[in-house]
């Protein structure tokens, strides 16, 4: 049993039924909010144990919410408790890369266009992004008459309009290689911690070739998009469509273990 005791109240304590950490105390300030929500405290401790990529890990928290809230009761403690509200969520835009008529590459392993996988990709995102603190809106790039830069435009526009705290475009690569890697402007700081981060949770998932975090100028491509809004923004690229190694991998991980590495991803950015 893990034990939290209570601030201003010092022979109080409330009994935890055990999951999996060792007992400790919790310093609570006199409103009831934990002191030390950093890295270097209790958050930080679920993010190096990685108990925040342990898919069972919120349901074992979960479990043990109905047996606090009656011990908070039984001590006469829920006042103390009353201001305490959920911690707001960081919101993340999901472009899928390309539209219903340019699908973009298609893979002969996978049998699926980038347009299509990726719009699976962003759901099961959209249905796991609350236990990483993120809130996610997928956004689409619609066809229109005046081509793909007016195309690009439109689409970043409906995103600032929204005011994410960053973009992920999301893509998959083709070509014959093999591989990793995400795209990012080059004289955007925080999209290169953003690339970077991704990168590499994608890759602790994957476990693939790292072809590393690259820089794009006016011209390369991918630019376009990464230059069309202030937020930090990155192009996706975590595997190759046409690689039969890469897509065996995929296979195994399959759209929810990529879904998962980029939360993980875009979670650590915003904790650095």
């Amino acid at each position: 049993m893990a034990k939290i005791r209570i601030a201003n109240s010092p022979t109080s304590t409330i009994s935890l039924p055990a999951i999996g950490h060792s007992s400790r105390t919790v310093p609570c300030t006199t409103a009831g909010r934990p002191t030390d929500q950093t890295r270097s405290g209790y958050i930080g401790h679920l993010h190096r144990a990685g108990y925040a990529g342990d898919q069972r890990y919120v349901a074992k928290v979960a479990a043990v919410v109905p047996t606090v809230t009656k011990q908070i009761e039984d001590l006469g403690l829920a006042s103390a408790f009353s201001g305490i509200n959920a911690p707001a969520l960081t919101r993340l835009a999901i472009l899928i890369g390309h539209n219903d008529v340019a699908k973009g590459a298609f893979s002969p392993h996978l049998l699926v266009s980038e347009w299509d996988y990726n719009q699976r990709v962003a759901r099961e995102m959209q249905a796991a992004a609350s236990e990483f603190g993120l809130e996610p809106r997928v956004f689409f790039r619609d066809r229109n008459r005046r081509g793909y830069a007016t195309e690009i435009a439109i689409a970043y526009a409906a995103i600032d309009a929204w005011d994410p705290a960053a973009i992920m475009e999301l893509h998959f690569n083709a070509g014959g290689g093999t591989g990793t890697e995400t795209l990012y402007w080059h004289s955007s700081r925080n999209g290169k911690k953003l690339a970077d981060a991704v990168r590499e949770a994608i890759l602790g998932e994957l476990d693939m070739r790292d072809r590393g975090s690259r820089a794009r100028r006016s011209g390369d491509r991918g630019s376009t998009s990464l230059r069309a809004s202030a937020h930090p923004t990155i192009l996706t690229e975590p595997f190759f469509g046409d690689s039969d190694s890469d897509c065996d991998r995929m296979l195994e991980v399959g759209e929810t273990g990529l879904a998962r590495a980029y939360l993980i991803g875009a979670r650590d950015y915003f904790m650095s």
